[in-house]
């Protein structure tokens, strides 16, 4: 199976990243955001992933300080898909639950229903002429199909692995790779009031949350400018310092 190993996309992406790095220093000193420092999060604990995707408008190159509502407004039941397709214009919190995807990889693994009656299989036969190659015709999704048959398998038997650690392996099922170290861990946003939200990286955060994996690395891509005052303020103070929260770590 052929592991993926990724560029930059741009040497203006790479010079916004480090241009945004420094304002963001200047700003809120040491407590400013390490863009690939991982933290630790519960998989279950995560109730939300939000919609449309902040990694289809901002660069996946480093991290982001946002104002605004995008923590605030919440959904009903979303497409299997938020990347290909997606009814809501504003970001909008929906429940893990109520995402199509996540459903369909909790009926495969645990109610044992075959691919070809979950809402993923269904969904991606109806729009593979609209996806990228890998699902354009019908031997290609099921061929990721079994790419995620092997990530569970692999993560039952071998536990959650960072990314650091799997470059070490070969035949990684849907391993994508990058030359920065955790660049393409799961990546989550943390809202106004410490919430933590799903953001990218399904597979591997869907297999995680079914098998019950207690703990995952992740990569924080969004923060809301409030939390991010907290984080600063949280920094300064001696009374703050045995937060339970894994971003005032």
């Amino acid at each position: 199976m052929v592991q993926v190993t990724t560029l930059p996309k741009t040497v203006g992406d790479v010079s916004g990243a480090l241009l945004r790095r420094i304002k963001q220093f200047l700003k809120y000193g040491k407590s400013a955001p390490n863009p690939y420092k991982l933290i630790e999060v519960s998989p279950s604990e995560i109730e939300y992933i939000i919609t449309p995707r902040f990694i289809e408008k901002y660069s996946r190159i480093g991290t982001h300080i946002l104002e605004g509502n995008w923590d605030q407004k919440t959904g009903g039941n979303l497409i299997v898909s938020n990347k290909y397709e997606n009814k809501y214009t504003e970001p909008t919190l929906i429940p893990i639950n109520n995402w199509g995807f996540y459903q369909s990889i909790e009926d495969r693994f645990k109610k044992n229903v075959p691919w070809k009656d979950t809402d993923l299989y269904n969904w991606a036969i109806e729009h593979r002429e609209k996806k990228s190659n890998k699902y354009t015709t019908k031997q290609g999704i099921h061929n990721r199909l079994d790419q995620i048959d092997e990530l569970y398998e692999y993560m039952e038997s071998e536990g959650y692995k960072s990314q650091k650690e799997l470059k070490k392996e070969e035949n990684i099922p849907l391993a994508e790779f990058s030359l920065r170290d955790n660049a393409h861990e799961v990546m989550v946003d943390i809202g106004r009031d410490g919430k933590i939200i799903f953001e990218e990286g399904k597979h591997r955060f869907c297999v995680a949350r079914v098998l019950g994996i207690e703990k995952i690395p992740v990569r924080v891509f969004v923060r809301h400018k409030k939390w991010q005052e907290i984080r600063k303020e949280h920094y300064r103070s001696v009374t703050l310092k045995n937060s339970p929260h894994p971003d005032l770590h």
